[in-house]
């Protein structure tokens, strides 16, 4: 858990931009990040099921993307237990949950 913290605290964040651009924005974004070790995103479960549902979508396809080589992508998601379990199914491909509460 050290090495994943460490990674992470060196990560560029991404946030913002994963949350005010479109799809195809951020795709295009994406490559002008590739000179770039660590990339995170870090975002936090609204409690719309929709949106929350859409969001969860996009940060596991940052994940599956064939990322540069040497470059490792991380997504936090923040979310209290209950929205946790409401999107349990979601968390099974590598995004990792950080409780919150609320």
């Amino acid at each position: 858990m050290d090495d994943y913290n460490a990674l992470l605290s060196s990560a560029t964040d991404i946030s913002d931009a994963f949350e005010h651009m479109d799809e195809i924005s951020f795709h295009s974004f994406l490559k002008t990040k590739s000179e770039e070790v660590v990339l995170a995103i870090r975002y936090q479960l609204t409690g719309s099921y929709t949106d929350d549902k859409n969001a969860l979508a996009r940060l596991q396809s940052f994940l599956d993307q064939t990322p540069p080589l040497g470059q490792k992508r991380f997504a936090v998601v923040k979310a209290t237990e209950q929205l946790y379990q409401l999107h349990l199914d979601s968390f099974t491909g590598g995004l990792r949950w950080e409780k919150i509460e609320g």
